[in-house]
């Protein structure tokens, strides 16, 4: 279903809603959990598919959506929690902002709660969340602008980020195994073994992703961190070894002038 629906258009979807939307929530509600995520990700791909014509569907999906987002707290239900957290975001910027404004406003609470507790650097919630925040940024454009005093600071300290980086001897025997640890990035130069530590790196390029998406969601709103992002974002855009956060600054300095 998730593979069917993201490449139809509304047109070709819409005459099969009814029964597909009615059997994906029977699945979610009485599936077990990994068919529970499934029936999440297939219904957020069908509503990012039909966009408008699921606001029909809206009310019966979304008490659903946010019971799960509001109850899958434990360690066991991590990814239902995020994959509910994502299909909400979906099915909101599907039927748009005014069908989503009060919903969105319970949603946003939850990633505030989130965005204030200690998470696990292996949380898959880290990542849904940040894409989560990007999405409601979009959906609702102006009125997105209260929460962005609370997630501004640990953005840019995120993109502000300075590699994690050890060199030692290329002929250093003791670091050859080191050399497989999928942590670490490694490269030889000379008599020199640079390790630079990919999480580090994949956090720098997120965050300045996540700024790109604020900047165009907000459009002249994003005005009052301009001073604070422009000199995070320009140093890197030259000599930066890291081709992910190099590509993200050069499309966040040219979202945020345009």
């Amino acid at each position: 279903m998730l593979n069917f629906s993201e490449n139809c258009t509304p047109d070709i979807l819409t005459p099969y809603l009814d029964g597909v939307v009615s059997k994906l929530l029977v699945l979610l509600q009485n599936g077990k959990q990994m068919v529970q995520e499934g029936a999440l990700t297939a219904l957020a791909s069908v509503a990012d598919s039909s966009q408008d014509h699921f606001q029909k569907y809206y009310d019966a999906v979304m008490p659903y959506l946010k019971a799960i987002l509001v109850n899958a707290t434990d360690k066991s239900n991590r990814m239902l929690h995020a994959k509910s957290m994502e299909c909400i975001n979906l099915v909101g910027m599907a039927v748009g902002k005014e069908k989503f404004r009060e919903d969105a406003k319970q949603v946003m609470e939850v990633l505030m709660a989130l965005q204030g507790s200690h998470m696990e650097t292996d949380d898959p919630t880290t990542s849904y969340m940040l894409q989560a925040w990007a999405r409601l940024c979009k959906c609702l454009g102006q009125d997105f602008l209260p929460h962005m005093s609370v997630l501004m600071p640990p953005l840019l300290q995120s993109a502000q980020l300075k590699p994690d980086v050890t060199i030692t001897s290329a002929d250093d025997e003791n670091d050859i195994d080191d050399s497989d640890d999928d942590s670490m990035e490694t490269i030889t130069l000379g008599d020199k073994r640079i390790g630079i530590k990919i999480s580090v790196l994949e956090e720098k390029a997120t965050a300045c992703n996540m700024l790109c998406c604020y900047a165009d969601g907000l459009k002249e709103g994003f005005f009052p961190w301009i001073d604070q992002v422009a000199p995070t974002l320009v140093p890197l855009l030259k000599f930066y070894f890291h081709e992910e956060v190099r590509k993200a600054a050069v499309s966040d300095i040219w979202t945020t002038f345009r």
